[in-house]
């Protein structure tokens, strides 16, 4: 009976001692994650979304003037008198450059005698066509003499009304052995020298107006549904870095089957002050494109590490955890992530300097 007494005792004293331990334990976990809780970093946490951008789109392109005329002649002769240079500014009408036309001069003068004969002929002619007609009408003239004056006064009208038109030809061929500005602008280039032989659409020299600019450019086939007639954008010139002009797009061409993959643009230049431009400047052209998303994060939330990029990634234990990243294009105060990072992840913004791989953070 003792012995069952002092089994029993033990017993309960094992059990007391097992029941302490459990209490003991438990108040230490506790205790250590009170202690975790205090120690985490209180930090600035957000949550990547996908944002809604236009991809700017840049076309290399070059300046040049919005009137541009190159001077030519339908008349075959020797120059005989250039009255400009290159860069010269002259004004409209102005004499620019002269052929000699000695042969042409004469073929008007042979043309004018062949009209004045016509014109006598016919005169005499229709006197005798009113006098036949007086006698047909009395009897005393044929049906066939009325019939050959009528027939000869229509050949005579038909070769004056030749000749008047083969004065017109001659008088406008004239017009070509001068050559007027047809409007004010600057000599642009300057193809032939007094003595030369000029032939008929032979460049002689060219001419711009001055007073308006256009970028002509290229645009790639898998951009050219992004492009359209009227959109406003802005022009960039590599000489002039501090200024970029205002344009509207004023042209896009349908069909590249003369270009290969590239499509024509013409962009007016809007912008007020052009002194500065000059035809045959690099140019480039930046619009907008078609909104897409894209995975976008703020600069400061980036780590440089050497040359590498990284974030501060939060795990969903809440650790902190460096994140390395591929960065794209610009947006403002934003940059776009092309890989390593998803949207829905969350990210320490800005990022912490107190901050460790492991390290426990809770959102401030």
């Amino acid at each position: 009976m003792k012995q069952i007494i002092k089994y029993q005792q033990k017993i309960t004293l094992l059990a007391i001692g097992i029941i302490t331990s459990l209490m003991v334990v438990s108040c230490s976990s506790e205790k250590h994650t009170e202690e975790q809780n205090k120690s985490s970093l209180k930090v600035s946490i957000v949550e990547v979304e996908k944002s809604e951008v236009n991809i700017p789109l840049e076309f290399p392109g070059s300046i040049q003037a919005a009137t541009i005329t190159m001077l030519s002649t339908r008349l075959m002769g020797q120059v005989s008198a250039v009255n400009v240079d290159i860069g010269d500014k002259v004004r409209k009408g102005e004499l620019l450059l002269k052929l000699r036309s000695n042969d042409v001069k004469a073929k008007k003068a042979q043309v004018e005698a062949n009209l004045l004969e016509l014109s006598s002929a016919l005169k005499n002619a229709e006197k005798d066509l009113k006098r036949i007609k007086t006698l047909h009408g009395q009897k005393s003239a044929s049906d066939k003499e009325l019939d050959d004056i009528e027939t000869h006064v229509a050949m005579l009208n038909a070769k004056k009304q030749a000749a008047e038109e083969m004065l017109k030809e001659v008088e406008e061929l004239l017009t070509y052995a001068i050559i007027r500005s047809p409007y004010s602008g600057t000599i642009t280039s300057k193809n032939i020298q007094v003595g030369d032989m000029a032939n008929p659409g032979m460049p002689l020299l060219g001419l711009e107006s001055g007073k308006g600019f256009e970028v002509v450019a290229k645009v790639p086939e898998h951009l050219i549904n992004q492009v359209h007639k009227g959109t406003e954008v802005e022009v960039g010139i590599n000489t002039i870095p501090a200024k970029r002009y205002r344009g509207v797009i004023s042209q896009v061409s349908t069909s590249g089957a003369n270009t290969g993959t590239q499509f024509e643009m013409k962009v007016t230049i809007t912008d007020p002050d052009i002194k500065e431009l000059r035809t045959g400047m690099f140019a480039r052209v930046y619009a907008e494109g078609d909104a897409v998303h894209k995975v976008l994060i703020h600069k400061d939330a980036l780590v440089e590490k050497g040359q590498l990029q990284a974030v501060w990634t939060v795990s969903q234990s809440n650790k902190a955890l460096l994140r390395y990243v591929r960065l794209g294009k610009n947006y403002d105060d934003k940059i776009e992530v092309l890989s390593g990072l998803q949207a829905g992840e969350r990210i320490i913004y800005p990022e912490g300097k107190r901050l460790s791989n492991g390290i426990t953070v809770s959102k401030n």
